[in-house]
């Protein structure tokens, strides 16, 4: 039986049952069956190809970072990837990542001896941190759009000796 990717219109032969997906090693996979829900209970809604997958992960992650409103540079990607110490992590999952990660970062407020340092190592630029995930997130500060300069990881600062969440009070 044909099957036909619902948005290019890439066409494969495929007779055997689509439950049974990936149990056919005589044929490679180039088409996806798409799902309601995503979870294979019911008939799927249309098939997708490889090309076409690849493409929309791609849009994805572009949407995730232009809606969220922020810039991510390259080099807060290579730091990432870097200080994951993942050797598979390419910078658009990466992209996907921090964007993710960030949404969920908490702005915080920095000793001034660290603070100071940091000032004058973003040539005396001002700028906004943020915590999360045991990396701090510097943006810029007063700019839109936010646009993300670089990442650190906390190593041996501590939450509440070296930095505080910005409603908090420094004991």
């Amino acid at each position: 039986m044909p099957i036909q990717c619902s948005l290019c219109e890439y066409e494969v032969e495929f007779d055997h049952d689509y439950h049974n997906w990936r149990s056919t090693k005589e044929q490679p996979l180039t088409i996806y069956p798409v799902f309601p829900g995503g979870k294979p209970k019911k008939e799927p809604k249309g098939f997708i190809c490889a090309e076409c997958l690849h493409d929309a992960k791609r849009s994805r992650s572009y949407m995730k970072t232009v809606v969220s409103g922020i810039v991510i540079t390259v080099h807060v990607l290579d730091r990432y990837i870097e200080r994951c110490k993942a050797d598979h992590l390419d910078r658009e999952t990466a992209k996907v990542a921090v964007a993710k990660e960030f949404s969920h970062a908490k702005k915080i407020r920095i000793k001034k001896k660290w603070l100071n340092r940091r000032f004058f190592n973003n040539n005396r630029k001002p700028a906004n941190y943020y915590f999360d995930g045991g990396f701090i997130y510097i943006t810029t500060k007063d700019e839109i759009p936010i646009t993300l300069v670089t990442i650190e990881p906390v190593g041996n600062k501590e939450l509440g000796r070296d930095f505080w969440y910005e409603d908090e009070q420094e004991t």
